[in-house]
């Protein structure tokens, strides 16, 4: 597969995965049809992974960057519905520690993103707007007001105003000593 018809390829699976996305949030359509749609993007992206590989290393840049964009809302997609699914010994519904956890490291890796390539910023913003509802969604659930998911929560919060404000607004600390470590 060539570079262009690969770029289209992971671009419309990059829409697709955070359209689902969105349908999971807002709770639209049939749960048991979105999970399997869920698992049927990540069977694509796999195949779109080996692919990526076989294209040479000085092309794989915009790649990459298109494959992280897609594989961070099916990190989403895929504990959603493995967290849906009876009888697999998971909860049915996240612990929300984990949960929290889960989104303090996507928020962090958009700012990382953004902090390194601050020319992407319009594009990660989109999926700043997404982990912002998953946060809103967890306001007011037993534990929210936990230390350690309160912590983790504002440090999202901090780094994704950085990706929404394009990489000029104040950074938290974690990003401030991430930039550090890759200067020195």
């Amino acid at each position: 597969m060539d570079v262009n018809s690969l770029r289209q390829e992971l671009q419309e699976l990059k829409e697709q995965a955070h359209q689902l996305a969105l349908d999971e949030l807002d709770g639209l359509g049939a749960a048991l049809l979105r999970h399997k749609q869920a698992y049927e993007l990540n069977s694509r992206l796999e195949e779109l992974q080996a692919a990526i590989e076989a294209v040479p290393k000085s092309q794989r840049a915009g790649l990459a960057d298109l494959y992280q964009a897609v594989e961070r809302d099916m990190i989403f997609l895929i504990s959603e519905a493995e967290a849906a699914q009876p009888g697999t010994g998971k909860a049915q519904t996240p612990n929300l520690p984990d949960r929290a956890r889960q989104i303090n490291a996507q928020a962090f890796e958009l700012a990382q993103a953004v902090a390194l390539h601050p020319e992407d910023a319009g594009k990660l913003e989109a999926q700043a707007r997404l982990l912002d509802d998953q946060i809103k969604q967890l306001v007011g659930q037993p534990g929210y007001s936990e230390a350690e998911v309160q912590s983790l929560m504002s440090e999202a919060v901090q780094d994704l105003r950085f990706v929404r404000m394009g990489g000029r607004g104040p950074m938290s600390l974690r990003l401030h000593h991430f930039l550090q470590a890759r200067h020195s």
